[in-house]
């Protein structure tokens, strides 16, 4: 048999961003960062919705402000902050 192998990364960039939609943006970019320079690309124009953090563990919250906020502020379309108090907050 002549099967093509299928490659998950061989998928369309449209398939990616309907996918990308369904996860959490600390877990789109846990997951896809850095793989490889089209995920990079991809993640780039990716627009993030960051949930309400009254729900979020301190230390996920604390991630999102170092790791997301700060280094992908320009993606941020939907950002719900509620008043809390963070040894980790930035500036």
């Amino acid at each position: 048999m002549n099967e093509r192998q299928f490659l998950f990364q061989d998928l369309p960039v449209e398939r990616f961003c309907h996918i990308f939609k369904y996860l959490a943006s600390h877990d789109l970019l846990n997951a896809f960062e850095r793989l490889n320079r089209r995920f990079d690309i991809m993640l780039a124009q990716q627009p993030l919705c960051l949930p309400n953090n009254r729900q979020m563990s301190i230390q996920l919250y604390c991630h999102y402000l170092k790791k997301i906020v700060s280094k992908h502020a320009s993606q941020i379309v939907y950002f719900h902050l509620f008043e809390r108090s963070a040894p980790c907050a930035i500036d």
